[in-house]
């Protein structure tokens, strides 16, 4: 947990040029995976890793009647996305590690993370606590990339780069967790 939180409390500033150098790509997926989870009568969803509030602001545009829950480890990056996120209503911010959630089980109608299991510290810990959350017949969005495809590739080894260095990521393989 310590190191995801330095990181993220360090780099709350300038998160969000981590969307300009994938040229949109991030947001285009947040829409079309927010999409795909059917939130529109959810009384309930939850956005794990909310980081700046991106994914949280779509959410809360899709979920008609009810409420969204946004949660993050770093203060910072709560910050900025209240500030994103001021007068939506019906989305609420929760400081709190995703391996360790302080919500009931079974209440929530979907569940989003984008981008944010490839740097917590405890990715299997968190997703146990994504399904836990969710109701049966919930569903769960996840946007998470591998390798860059189509132009994206020729970026790669700058993309990598930068990663490495300002994120420290982990590569983390999502696909032999689920």
């Amino acid at each position: 947990m310590a190191t995801t939180k330095r990181v993220y409390e360090r780099l709350a500033p300038v998160y969000d040029l981590d969307d300009v150098m994938f040229a949109g790509a991030k947001q285009h997926w947040r829409k079309k995976i927010i999409d795909k989870l059917n939130i529109e009568n959810a009384k309930l969803v939850l956005d794990i890793t909310t980081g700046t509030g991106r994914a949280a602001k779509i959410l809360s545009k899709r979920v008609k009647d009810g409420r969204v829950i946004a949660v993050d480890i770093s203060k910072n990056m709560l910050k900025i996305a209240r500030m994103r996120n001021r007068g939506r209503d019906n989305l609420r911010f929760i400081l709190c590690d995703a391996a360790h959630l302080p919500l009931k089980g079974d209440v929530f109608d979907g569940v989003s993370c984008m981008c944010g299991m490839d740097t917590v510290d405890a990715p299997e810990a968190v997703l146990s606590e994504a399904v836990r959350v969710l109701k049966n017949k919930g569903r769960i969005g996840m946007l998470y990339f591998s390798e860059p495809k189509g132009w994206l590739r020729y970026l790669d080894a700058l993309l990598k780069k930068y990663h490495s260095v300002i994120w420290n990521t982990k590569n983390v393989d999502m696909a032999s967790m689920i």
